[in-house]
C-alpha cells in the first residue's frame, strides 16, 4: 500500500499485484530515484519489494503499478538495500548478492553462517554492514570482495558461564545448542562447539589442561579439546 498524510488522516491505496498477490509474503522495501532515458526526462521514483519466494518487485511509485519482477534467489529474500548505483540482497539461503541496477547478474556473492537479516550501507556504498540470524555482524568491502566478522553472539538464552582460572578467556553455553569460548578483554569469540540436537547446560575448565567439560540436557558429559574443538571423551 501507498500511504499519504492528508489533514491528519492517513489514507492508503493498494498496488494491484496480479500474479504476485497469492502466496507471497513481502519482507523488505527499498526506494530509488531512477534517471530518465535522456537528461531532459524527470527521474522516476521506484519502490523495490522483496518477497519470500526470492522475487524482487519493481514498482513505479507515481503510477503505483508493478513495472517488472526479478528472480534473484532460490528461496526467500530476507533483506534488501539499494544505494549508490548498486543493490544488495540477503536470503534465507545464507547468501548475500550484490547486483547492478538492471539485475542482469550478480556482481559478487558471499556465503554466511545463517540467513542474512539486515544490510546497511556506508555513505558511499563501498562497505556493507551485514547481520545474520546466526548471531554475527560483519563488514563486506565491495571493491575488495572481502568480509570480516566484527561481532558474534549466542542466539538464545545463555545458561552458564565459566572463567578459566586466572586466564584471559571464558566459556558460555546456551539454549542455541552451542558452546563458545571468548577472549575476556576484547569480547571476541575464539572457538565454538555446537550440537545438532543436544542442549548444553553447564561448563567448566580443567585446572591445568586446555580442555573444558560440558554437561548436556540428555545426561551426557563431554570433554572437549579447546584448540582443536574436538570431543576427547563422552
Amino acid at each position: 500500500r501507498f500511504w499519504r498524510i492528508r489533514k491528519l488522516h492517513l489514507p492508503g491505496r493498494p498496488v494491484l499485484l496480479n500474479d504476485y498477490s497469492r502466496g507471497y509474503v513481502f519482507s523488505d522495501i527499498g526506494y530509488y530515484s531512477e534517471p530518465g532515458v535522456n537528461p531532459k526526462e524527470p527521474r522516476r521514483q521506484c519502490v523495490y519489494i522483496a518477497s519470500n519466494k526470492g522475487l524482487l518487485l519493481k514498482i513505479d511509485a507515481k503510477k503505483e503499478i508493478v513495472i517488472c519482477a526479478y528472480q534473484l534467489h532460490s528461496s526467500g529474500i530476507t533483506s534488501f538495500i539499494i544505494s549508490h548505483g548498486i543493490a544488495a540482497t540477503g536470503g534465507s539461503d545464507f547468501k548475500l548478492r550484490v547486483w547492478p541496477l538492471d539485475f542482469s547478474d550478480y556482481l559478487m556473492e558471499a556465503n554466511f553462517e545463517g540467513s542474512v537479516t539486515s544490510i546497511k550501507s556506508n555513505s558511499d556504498g563501498s562497505k556493507l554492514l551485514v547481520g545474520t540470524d546466526a548471531g554475527t555482524i560483519g563488514i563486506l568491502t565491495v571493491s575488495q570482495h572481502s568480509y570480516s566478522t566484527i561481532l558474534r553472539s549466542h542466539v538464545s538464552s545463555i545458561t552458564h558461564v565459566a572463567k578459566r582460572g586466572s586466564g584471559e578467556e571464558f566459556a558460555t553455553v546456551s539454549n542455541d545448542k552451542s558452546i563458545r569460548v571468548w577472549d575476556l578483554y576484547t569480547g571476541q569469540q575464539k572457538y565454538e562447539f555446537s550440537s545438532s540436537s543436544d542442549i548444553p547446560n553447564c561448563v567448566c575448565y580443567h585446572p591445568f589442561e586446555n580442555v573444558i567439560a560440558c554437561g548436556f540436557k540428555s545426561g551426557y558429559l563431554r570433554i572437549f579439546d579447546i584448540v582443536t574443538t574436538t570431543t576427547i571423551y563422552e
